[in-house]
């Protein structure tokens, strides 16, 4: 039984009618983690994601590479809690507040008068409302744009970043 990657090719249909491709195979690999700068790195594979500081640096001064960027629509969101919903989760979000409830039930102040008590429990009110109303508005935070950033091998042509555009197999190849 055979473990790890499988390569998938792209090889042209003899058959086909349109423009002959430039290349005589493209090979995918299904590689996760650090393996596509590493296999990059190591000459293995002719192109890798740089978007990140790491996976830019690392590439960015090796012979023979080109960082080429895109505009892409990449958007980095903060997800709130995306599984619960509103209000599900009260009591982890009265955590600091449960904390100074027990403490002063600890030091004997919790004989409080019926006015505390229910500004507590309209507080509490307030914020479950205020919750639900967020919950309708939508659960993620926009937090910044990336462009598209690759580090692909010099000589390659017409791969790499192609931002909001699309990439022709058949055109991609290597310069003469």
């Amino acid at each position: 039984m055979r473990t790890g990657p499988v390569p998938v090719a792209l090889v042209p249909d003899p058959a086909w009618w349109g423009r002959k491709p430039r290349l005589d195979k493209i090979i995918y690999w299904a590689l996760d983690g650090t393996s596509p700068l590493d296999a990059y790195l190591n000459k293995e594979i002719d192109d890798t994601s740089a978007v990140d500081p790491e996976k830019y640096q690392r590439p960015k001064n090796e012979r023979g590479t080109d960082i080429r960027v895109g505009a892409r629509w990449d958007q980095v969101t903060l997800g709130l809690n995306g599984g619960r919903g509103p209000r599900q989760e009260a009591a982890g979000r009265g955590g600091l507040a449960g904390q100074r409830r027990r403490r002063a039930a600890h030091q004997g102040r919790q004989a409080a008068a019926p006015g505390v008590r229910h500004a507590r429990r309209r507080r509490r009110t307030l914020y479950n409302q205020a919750d639900a109303r967020i919950w309708k508005l939508g659960h993620s935070i926009p937090l910044y744009q990336r462009p598209q950033i690759i580090a692909v091998r010099k000589g390659l042509v017409n791969h790499g970043a192609p931002g909001l555009g699309d990439e022709d197999p058949k055109t991609i190849g290597r310069l003469k």
